[in-house]
């Protein structure tokens, strides 16, 4: 990883699944991060990054007109 999540991760892996269930779709989104320096991936970049993806998904109902 190029970026500042770099220094204290090895890598991510991200899987995004879209089910239809009736009129709309349930959601799921599943990301393994592989640490470096573990304690600080799981007390400030877990957190962190689960209110990012939070928002993400929230804008693209708004989109998508959900």
């Amino acid at each position: 990883m190029t970026n500042a999540l770099g220094r204290v991760l090895r890598g991510v892996r991200g899987e995004w699944t879209f089910t239809a269930d009736g009129p709309g779709a349930v959601v799921r989104w599943t990301y393994e991060f592989l640490p470096a320096r573990r304690a600080l991936v799981a007390g400030v970049v877990v957190p962190v990054w689960r209110r990012y993806q939070a928002r993400c998904l929230a804008a693209v109902v708004r989109v998508i007109g959900g």
